[in-house]
């Protein structure tokens, strides 16, 4: 039984797939199942994943009608063998010992759940354009989270018991389905973040955050909102919500008090 499941979803992502699967198949631990998902690609995606499948009988290779990335992931995590859950997108690469350090990382930290790391951010190039240094402790990645992303979701590592305990990613929720995710986690048990750079993170002009940035804002408000009604924030933080809207009006006496809040 593979200690970690390496988890993909594939939507015509050709240009970058191999890059990315490469990046994991030559990772320095070895012991781990690869579940790929080709999410109904209609470019090269289907080829380019059989012959990495033919050549490394790590992939567990799953083809499917397009159903979108939550519900994918749900069924990565009913067929998911191991007992960590790796996350990686396909246009990502991940650093030669990702998955050694952060298996390590939570076996010797067995309160917590979720585990991320520093990230670099690249082009289409694969030209570093810039970094991403989320909160590392528990209690500062509570803090930022309502603000600011602080675990990246391709650099993600995860018990699998735990977030099925918590009925895994919600259907519902069509993109920011991490954010929603993370939030109930945080409510319940801890989450980390290694301060090493263990991803690298594509950013592209045909990216979701580009395409659908104001649908999946949208969708992080709701799980905000959903954090606070669950006790995770206080209720004034529903000020937060509308602030970019009110700002402009507030006086800036009342804006510093909102400031020392936070401290």
């Amino acid at each position: 039984m593979p200690k970690i499941t390496v988890l993909m979803s594939v939507y015509n992502d050709a240009t970058y797939l191999s890059q990315a699967i490469d990046s994991i198949l030559n990772q320095s631990f070895c012991d781990f199942e690869f579940l790929i998902f080709n999410d109904g690609s209609t470019d090269d995606s289907k080829e380019i994943l059989e012959e990495f499948a033919k050549k490394d009988n790590r992939i567990k290779l799953v083809h499917q009608e397009n159903i979108g990335l939550t519900k994918t992931l749900n069924r990565g995590l009913s067929m998911a063998r191991g007992e960590y859950i790796a996350r990686m997108d396909s246009d990502d690469i991940a650093t030669h010992d990702r998955l050694e350090k952060e298996i390590n990382f939570l076996d010797n930290h067995k309160d917590v759940v979720v585990v991320g790391s520093f990230t670099r951010v690249i082009d289409e190039n694969g030209k570093v354009v810039g970094s991403h240094q989320p909160a590392v402790t528990n209690k500062d990645i509570l803090k930022f989270s309502f603000f600011s992303g602080q675990l990246a979701h391709p650099s993600v590592m995860f018990r699998k018991k735990e977030i099925l305990e918590l009925g895994g990613y919600d259907e519902s929720v069509k993109y920011a389905q991490d954010a929603d995710l993370w939030f109930r986690v945080m409510n319940k048990y801890k989450v980390a973040n290694i301060p090493e750079y263990l991803l690298l993170w594509r950013k592209t002009q045909s990216g979701i955050g580009t395409e659908k940035l104001k649908e999946q804002m949208a969708y992080a408000q709701k799980a905000k909102v959903q954090a606070i009604q669950n006790g995770l924030y206080p209720k004034f933080y529903f000020i937060f919500l509308i602030w970019p809207y009110l700002r402009g009006f507030i006086p800036q006496g009342l804006k510093e008090f909102f400031k020392k809040l936070l401290k």
